[in-house]
């Protein structure tokens, strides 16, 4: 198996209310809004999507498992490109709108990527898990899944926010009021009281980049 990684130095926020932290099927409340963005916005629409396409490369007849795959847009262009391809996400909203997009080309099923993966060992050539592990408080189930997964000379692509680069792009889907940093440079991202009435820490990139990142490296 191999790693391939994206590094991408934009943190979207995923704050909603104090004292609350957004989870998985939160997205179903608002999955319209969040895929228009995620198709749209300039960093997916001409930097991470255009880039992670072009390490994957060729893909035809290959078993795809999109882990993460939200409403479908790195799907599609995969299986346009020729992929036998499997969608999973923890969003029904977000499936729903893959479905209507992919119109059958595709086996999508409503998985949460904290737990087993029920798929057979060896079962996908490629798993592409876009913008996806940073959502994740652990990094090791998911890890050993993929790799049980895949076949003996299956990849892994994936790409994932930096976890040092301040945050410097607002959530206008959930919030549009300001948020600070009050840790600037830290793997632990830290929203202080301000406009948007927020005050909480996210410390999962603090824990997860301590096993994955040494093992890319």
């Amino acid at each position: 198996m191999s790693i391939s990684t994206v590094l991408k130095p934009i943190v979207f926020q995923v704050s909603l209310w104090r004292g609350t932290t957004l989870s998985e099927n939160d997205y179903d409340a608002f999955a319209a809004a969040y895929q228009a963005d995620n198709e749209n916005n300039a960093w997916n629409a001409y930097y991470e999507r255009p880039a992670i396409l072009s390490m994957i490369a060729d893909v035809a007849g290959l078993r795809v498992l999109d882990a993460g795959c939200g409403g479908g847009a790195h799907a599609a262009a995969l299986l346009d490109r020729g992929a036998i391809l499997t969608g999973i996400d923890s969003s029904a909203g977000l499936l729903e709108i893959a479905r209507r997009r992919l119109e059958g080309r595709a086996q999508l099923r409503l998985v949460d990527l904290n737990e087993p993966l029920p798929f057979d060992d060896g079962s996908f050539d490629l798993i592409l898990a876009s913008l996806v592990m940073l959502y994740l408080p652990d990094w090791s189930r998911p890890l050993a899944e993929f790799n049980r997964l895949l076949s003996q000379s299956g990849r892994l692509v994936f790409s994932t926010h930096h976890p040092f680069m301040i945050i410097r792009r607002p959530a206008t889907i959930i919030i549009s009021r300001p948020t600070a940093l009050t840790r600037p440079g830290s793997a632990e991202e830290r929203t202080s009281p301000c406009a948007s009435g927020i005050d909480r820490s996210t410390p999962y990139l603090t824990r997860s980049r301590q096993p994955v990142f040494r093992l890319i490296s």
